[in-house]
């Protein structure tokens, strides 16, 4: 740098003295010469490159001879120098990134505020009359016929989707039927079995026996199971019984029971400053190359994000007060907002082939989540590139790889 500086200077001062004009040549050929003798420098190296364009610069600045490449070479080096090229170009990144970056020191989140007037009555539909006749307020009745019909329908979708998440444990033909509800309270993931004798005998003394695979600990048989990190764990075990007719116990292995790591990833929100000091000091990194069907960069950025509720670094959320919405959990219209905010990233999306995206989650138990994506759309229109993953402990980084190997092959994986 201190070489290219007084290159610079001595270039664009038009009444520089000769005599000065060589001294500072001087300093720059044993500069060049002290490069080239260091242990971590050379010939090749980019300080003695950089270096030799400025030795070539002085040479076409005292109009000495150089062979025609060399010449053209520091020409164009001259021009760029003296130029405001340069100027002009560096103008237009500052400009992306203050598009780009909206987040300053001690910003806090949006938090939609509420406001409930004092005269508004409370209404307690448990202590009404279960009367068939009016009650003492007919539009009291309507609320709360409406709030009846709103709970039905919020006790129905709650009910699908925990019938989408009951995992098989044995099969419908064995004399036991066990199925599995697993649900996450914190720290605790409180396992609901449900266990159904499929034969025509009385069965007596069923015991379900759980063991554990990972940073997992059962706390209470059979139902209670302590996380203490955000590692993939695994649930397995069996169910013995017993008949009036045999005098052996019998037994059956339960399949195995995989803890999904998006139930304790919470999306969360950092500065690009604090990302990159974390980037710098966590050790622990796994690197996933990208292999998926998607031929689109924004498309398979949003189903990255949707399926690991990492939001992009700089890009704060807003809390919508909505009761039906999960804790922690990005939706298709969160990451959308934030793709169309990311007003440099969205660009990059459209017009370059490509794109680098800095993501950020945070676990239950506190652990940060850093995530780079680099994605290159090929000219056949196939996605490439890499994922690298870093965190402070091991099971996050190895569990989220896992995670974005399995869901980044399609979107027919995807999660809401």
């Amino acid at each position: 740098m201190v070489g290219v500086s007084l290159t610079k200077l001595c270039l664009k001062l038009k009444t520089l003295p000769v005599a000065l004009r060589n001294e500072v040549l001087l300093v720059i050929v044993n500069i060049l010469k002290l490069v080239k003798q260091h242990v971590c420098g050379g010939e090749k190296c980019d300080s003695a490159v950089r270096l030799s364009q400025c030795i070539r610069a002085f040479a076409v600045l005292g109009k000495s001879q150089l062979p025609p490449a060399q010449l053209a070479a520091a020409q164009l080096t001259q021009s760029d120098w003296t130029g405001s090229q340069g100027r002009a170009q560096l103008a237009k990144v500052l400009e992306l990134a203050s598009q780009n970056s909206e987040w300053a020191l001690g910003q806090e989140e949006e938090v939609q505020e509420k406001s409930v007037a004092p005269d508004e009555c409370i209404v307690f539909r448990q202590l009404r009359e279960r009367k068939g006749g009016a009650g003492p307020a007919g539009g009291m009745d309507e609320a709360a016929r409406g709030a009846t019909i709103a709970q039905a329908a919020a006790d129905g979708a709650l009910f699908a989707e925990r019938l989408a998440k009951v995992q098989q444990m044995t099969g419908l033909a064995d004399p036991v039927y066990v199925e599995a509800f697993l649900q996450v309270h914190s720290f605790d993931l409180m396992l609901e079995l449900l266990v159904v004798n499929r034969t025509n005998e009385t069965l007596q003394n069923v015991l379900v026996e759980l063991s554990t695979q990972g940073d997992l600990k059962i706390v209470d048989r059979p139902s209670a199971v302590t996380l203490a990190s955000t590692e993939t764990g695994i649930i397995f075990g069996y169910v013995t019984f017993e008949k009036k007719s045999a005098a052996d116990k019998e037994c059956s292995v339960l399949n195995e029971l995989h803890v999904d790591i998006l139930d304790y990833i919470e999306r969360s929100w950092i500065n690009e400053l604090a990302f990159r000091t974390m980037w710098s000091e966590f050790e622990w990194e796994n690197k996933v190359n990208i292999n998926t069907s998607i031929t689109e960069v924004g498309t398979f950025l949003e189903h990255i994000m949707r399926n690991t509720n990492m939001s992009i670094v700089g890009r704060s959320y807003k809390k919508t007060g909505d009761k039906n919405q999960k804790k922690g959990k990005l939706t298709a219209e969160d990451v959308q907002e934030m793709l169309r905010d990311a007003v440099g990233i969205k660009k990059l999306i459209d017009t370059s082939s490509f794109v680098a995206v800095n993501l950020y989650a945070k676990s239950i138990f506190g652990e940060d989540a850093l995530a780079n994506i680099s994605i290159e759309k090929l000219p056949d229109g196939k996605l490439t590139g890499s994922c690298r993953i870093r965190s402070r402990t091991q099971g996050i980084a190895l569990s989220l790889g896992d995670r974005i190997t399995i869901v980044q092959r399609g979107v027919q994986v995807s999660r809401e």
